[in-house]
Formats: structure tokens, C-alpha cells, sequence
């Protein structure tokens, strides 16, 4: 939009005098979404070019931001784009709210790969599966989420969960209680049906929250929307491919978009792995959302 791209899939020239239509009836609010893409680019070389951004989407915005209201509702609220900005780029920690629960579960060393990312927080605990091992792996890989090569390892790691419960270099018993809560989830990695997956999803989800000790039904909505979409990165069908320009975190700022839409009538993403993700999950969660591309949308309001 702000460069009045036209392209064969898109035109933001008309796109641009639509939503100016738009903003005679509706309000326009940026999300944190949108500066925590920015702020994931930003550096000294590249600063005058981010303020632009950031000016163009305070024009469009006029004052008003995304919040959140107490049962999960995006409402708009008064805020500073610039102010905002500043605070997502001076942020040191980020508290991620994990409580995780659960019991404790002896595993096999000794079948246990060296190169394992579990290894040193098993090793750590004596051989225990447990909550705080889980927290404590959680956090590591939260901290490590843009380095492309971790988390390539991580996701091959646990894409191939299953083939090593076949070939018996499992680290739990596979009669075990813990090992049966989590066998729908190992087997979620060889689906390659999208309609036999989108009807076995809640399943499969029910079956890797068990990993912690979780129920779907507990969880809020932000977390269920989380949870199936952050899932969806480790299937074939899903995965995004990560390298330096498109980092792991990114995954996380496009499923904020995704919330922040949940409840609106339309979710327009030109990203293509985000308009096949939110789809699925519009559909797997029940969202009355509907994901379209931008041309999508113009036509379809337009033909109203």
C-alpha cells in the first residue's frame, strides 16, 4: 500500500482508495503485530526507512491501536504508534506466562541421541521428564526462536519423534501411560491428507497438550489458536521453510495477526503460508473468519 505496488495478483493503488472509503465509516487501528514486524528489521541503517513505516501507519491508524478486553475481544484503544515502537525495541525479557503441570516420567538415557536439544535438561535432572525440564526447555528454545539453524534442529528433532519410536530408540516405554497420551500426536507428522488431518485435529491437539499435562478445553482462545497454529509449522503440508529472511519468529508475529482478526468478518493476508495456516485453523477452531487476499476482499465488498 504504501508504495502503490501493482502486481498480478494485487493492486494497491485501488486498494489504497478503498480502504480511504473504508476509513470514512470504520476505525483503522495498527496492532503491536504490525511493530513487532518492524521492530524484528530494525537497525541503525535501515532507521529512516522504518520511521516511514511507521508514520504511514499512524495516517492510516489516527491515534488508535489494538487492545484486548477481558474475554479476549480486540477493541481499539488510544496510543502512540512512535511511543509503542520504542517500547517493543527497549524490551529486554519477555514474561512467557508458562505454568506448566504434569507428572514425572523416567526415560532411557541411554537411547537418548547426544546431538538431543532435551539431553542437557534431562541430564540436568537426573533422567526426568518433568514440568520444570519442560519449562526450562521451552524457555531456551522461546530465547533462541530467530536462530534459524536451532530451530531447524528442533523441528527435525521432533518431526521425527515417531520414526524413532519405531526403530526402538525411543527414550520412554512405548507401553507406558505417557507414551499412549502422546501416540495420536507422533502420528500427526505422517498425515498428507489436509481433509483427514483438519478432521483428526482436535485429537491430535488434545494428544500433544497431554506432553504437559494440558486439556484444549482449558485453554483461552489466544491459546488455542496458538497452539494449532504454532503445531501447523511442524507438519510437512504447513511448514514454512526458515532462514535468515524468514526467521522463526515470524511465525509467532503472523499468528498475533491471525488473534487479532479472529473475530472480525475478514482476515486479507498476502502472505501465502499465513492465508493457508489461518484458513486451516479458522476451520479447525470453528472461527467465523474468513481469510482472503486483498483483490479478495475488494471484490468481494465491492460486488456487495
Amino acid at each position: 500500500m504504501k508504495h502503490n505496488t501493482i502486481t498480478s495478483s494485487f493492486d494497491a493503488v485501488k486498494f489504497n482508495e478503498f480502504i480511504n472509503e473504508l476509513a470514512e465509516k470504520y476505525s483503522i487501528p495498527a496492532s503491536n503485530a504490525h511493530l513487532r514486524d518492524l521492530a524484528s528489521s530494525f537497525n541503525e541503517n535501515n532507521k529512516n526507512y522504518i520511521e516511514e513505516d511507521i508514520d504511514f501507519l499512524r495516517k492510516i491508524s489516527k491515534g488508535l491501536m489494538l487492545g484486548v478486553s477481558p474475554n479476549e475481544l480486540p477493541i481499539p484503544i488510544e496510543a502512540d504508534v512512535s511511543s509503542e515502537f520504542e517500547k517493543i525495541i527497549s524490551e529486554k525479557n519477555i514474561d512467557l506466562g508458562i505454568n506448566i503441570v504434569g507428572g514425572s516420567y523416567e526415560v532411557d538415557m541411554g537411547k537418548l541421541s547426544k546431538d538431543s536439544l532435551f539431553r542437557p535438561f534431562l541430564e540436568k535432572s537426573g533422567g526426568a521428564l518433568n514440568a520444570n525440564v519442560m519449562e526450562d526447555f521451552i524457555r531456551m528454545i522461546w530465547e533462541s526462536i530467530d536462530d534459524p539453524e536451532m530451530y531447524k534442529k528442533f523441528r527435525h528433532e521432533v518431526s521425527n519423534l515417531k520414526s524413532s519410536f519405531e526403530n526402538n530408540q525411543t527414550i520412554l516405554n512405548n507401553e507406558s501411560p505417557y507414551f499412549k497420551k502422546i501416540e495420536t500426536f507422533l502420528d500427526f507428522f505422517e498425515i498428507n491428507n489436509e481433509y483427514y488431518l483438519l478432521e483428526n485435529f482436535s485429537k491430535i491437539q488434545e494428544s500433544f497438550l497431554a506432553i504437559d499435562g494440558r486439556k484444549l478445553a482449558a485453554l483461552t482462545k489466544w491459546q488455542k489458536i496458538e497452539n494449532a497454529y504454532s503445531l501447523l509449522d511442524f507438519h510437512p503440508l504447513f511448514k514454512e521453510k526458515i532462514n535468515k529472511k524468514n526467521k522463526p519468529g515470524n511465525v509467532h508475529r503472523d499468528l498475533n495477526h491471525f488473534f487479532f482478526a479472529s473475530d472480525a468478518k475478514y482476515f486479507v493476508t498476502e502472505d501465502d503460508s499465513t492465508y493457508r495456516k489461518s484458513r486451516f485453523v479458522a476451520r479447525a477452531l470453528g472461527l467465523k473468519v474468513r481469510v482472503m487476499k486483498m483483490d479478495e476482499l475488494r471484490l468481494k465488498i465491492t460486488c456487495i
